[in-house]
């Protein structure tokens, strides 16, 4: 019977112990900018012309660094909270069955974290118009945690995405831009091989395929 539960058991530890590590995180890092009061301004310079275009962009590299280092000591204190809080999981829900789902003997879950917090600041560029980007930053954590039940343990990565200050950037019109969705003979076989497969709209066409 122990064979046969152990692993359902472990499965449902592991869910339960990542989702209360992804809101402790969450939480960690959502106080801890409230503190900061951090905008774009303060992690990323757009530098521009006398016409108003824009020539550069410098990230703050001291700024970045410092908030990465903040939300890592956040971040930690609040592990260090929540490692001696015992999650416990119904031995009823193991056997799969909805009836017997809230009996049986409860079976304690526990949180150890392992290693350090790593924090990275990422960032990503998106079109949203023909002269318009998006540059997103957002806070990459990776926490490393054991997950121990009674005679077993395992170790997880959790992996949190968190959402940190965005800007659109305008730039100049182009005088001229093409979009063709689906392709020039639409989703045909023809139009992948040329296109190499294009599946998003509008599709980026080689110039010598417009002449």
């Amino acid at each position: 019977m122990d064979r046969n539960l152990q692993p359902t058991i472990m499965a449902m530890a592991e869910a339960r112990a990542i989702f209360k590590i992804n809101e402790a995180v969450s939480g960690a890092v959502k106080r801890q900018l409230a503190e900061e009061n951090l905008h774009y301004q303060n992690l990323v310079g757009i530098h521009k012309d006398n016409n108003g275009r824009v020539v550069m962009m410098q990230a703050n590299t001291v700024q970045i660094n410092q908030v990465a280092a903040d939300i890592t000591l956040a971040v930690n204190e609040t592990l260090e909270q929540i490692k001696d809080q015992k999650l416990n999981i119904s031995l009823g829900q193991a056997v799969g069955s909805h009836f017997l789902a809230n009996y049986g003997p409860d079976v304690n879950v526990s949180i150890l974290p392992v290693g350090s917090v790593k924090v990275l600041v990422a960032d990503e560029f998106d079109a949203v118009g023909i002269n318009q980007v998006r540059h997103r930053l957002a806070l990459d954590i990776n926490t490393k945690i054991k997950v121990a039940v009674p005679f077993y343990t395992n170790n997880v990565t959790v992996h949190t995405v968190i959402p940190l200050t965005e800007n659109i950037i305008v730039g100049e019109v182009p005088e001229t831009w093409v979009s063709i969705p689906g392709g020039l003979f639409g989703k045909s076989s023809l139009g992948e091989t040329i296109l190499g497969g294009c599946s998003k709209s509008p599709c980026e066409i080689p110039g010598e395929f417009l002449r």
